[in-house]
C-alpha cells in the first residue's frame, strides 16, 4: 500500500474522484511515487521540496534542481522566476545566441 493510499483521508473528496491512486502521477515530473499534495497538485517528495523552495518554472510549473547547470533556463526580469527555454520556444541555437547578449538586455517571460 502506497503512502498516498494510507493517507487518503487527508485529501479532499473531490481529489479522490479525479484519479485513482494507481494512475496518480506527480504533476511536475510524472513519477508515480506521489507523496505530497501541495497547492492542489499531487507531487513527489523531490518536486514538493523544489516547489516549496521556489525552484519551478512559472510557465509549465515543472520543478528543477538548482545545481543543474546543464538545463537551459532564463531568469525573468519582471517576476524573478527561472523559465525553461523550451517553455518560451527557444531552441538550443537561439539560447546560445541569447547567452552572448550583454546583461543590459533583459528577458521578460510570457
Amino acid at each position: 500500500m502506497s503512502w498516498l493510499q494510507k493517507n487518503a483521508s487527508k485529501f479532499p473528496f473531490s481529489f479522490a474522484l479525479k484519479m485513482c491512486f494507481n494512475c496518480l502521477r506527480c504533476k511536475s515530473c510524472g513519477k508515480s511515487d506521489v507523496s505530497h499534495y501541495l497547492e492542489g497538485d499531487p507531487l513527489c517528495a523531490t518536486c514538493c521540496l523544489q516547489k516549496r523552495q521556489g525552484s519551478y518554472c512559472p510557465l509549465c510549473e515543472g520543478c528543477y534542481d538548482d545545481d543543474d547547470y546543464d538545463a537551459r533556463m532564463m531568469e525573468c526580469a519582471r517576476c524573478g522566476g527561472w523559465v525553461h527555454a523550451r517553455c518560451e520556444g527557444v531552441d538550443a541555437e537561439k539560447y546560445q545566441i541569447l547567452s552572448y547578449l550583454p546583461d543590459t538586455v533583459e528577458y521578460v517571460c510570457k
